[in-house]
């Protein structure tokens, strides 16, 4: 309405730190540095001197923040990350605020701990906040991998002649690679010959026949 050219001004109020009106055309643009609703009233001119006022107002949200990753888990075996303790004059205490923990896991009051026992495995998401802290309350998204246990798959080995060369690796599944490997605490031995290194590889040439009934441990 009214006659153009028209003149667009912010007469009360102020829009959101790093954005801007222009005059001319009434585009509000630019990038917000801080959250919170501005609430303004804007002032259009025409080109005879006529005006109107309008209240508006901007929400101005928090950036999104992808959720941080934190060291996996396994099913089946204890779990603990620690938060943020602070300090005895300034002690800071946390909630889960949105998704949920993996099932088996709770957040420690005490410890200031995501503890526990995973028993479902998969990826999950989900958002601690802590309060106590000087600035306030802080709110972090994180995400959590169960995996499977883990688990030896090789079961039996192939037999070898004295004197030949023999090279098989043991192989798992689950759990958080790398694996490490060792022989069983209270193991017999390996036959003459062969070795086991901690990358699950059986290397050697035998010197002995015979039948060798032996276990080894498997740490992830």
């Amino acid at each position: 309405g009214g006659t153009s050219p028209y003149r667009l001004a912010v007469t009360t109020g102020a829009l959101p730190s790093g954005m801007i009106l222009t005059a001319s055309t009434g585009v509000i643009a630019g990038t917000p540095t801080d959250t919170g609703t501005a609430n303004f009233k804007v002032t259009v001119t025409d080109g005879t001197g006529d005006w109107s006022t309008q209240a508006l107002s901007i929400k101005v949200n928090d950036a999104p923040v992808a959720p941080l990753p934190i060291d996996p888990g396994d099913v089946g075996l204890l779990y603990t990350h620690y938060l943020a303790i602070g300090t005895v004059d300034n002690p800071v205490t946390w909630a889960v605020v949105a998704g949920a923990l993996p099932p088996g896991l709770t957040l420690d009051w005490t410890t200031k701990s995501i503890t526990g026992t995973p028993t479902t495995a998969g990826i999950y998401y989900f958002t601690v906040e802590a309060t106590g802290f000087t600035s306030g309350k802080l709110t972090i998204p994180l995400t959590l991998t169960i995996n499977p246990a883990p688990v030896i798959t090789i079961t039996s080995l192939p037999a070898v002649t004295v004197g030949a060369n023999y090279v098989v690796r043991l192989t798992a599944s689950g759990g958080t690679s790398p694996y490490n490997w060792s022989l069983g605490y209270a193991s017999a031995p390996l036959p003459d010959g062969i070795t086991l290194d901690q990358f699950g590889l059986l290397v050697g040439t035998p010197t002995t026949a015979g039948t060798y009934n032996f276990s080894v441990i498997m740490t992830d």
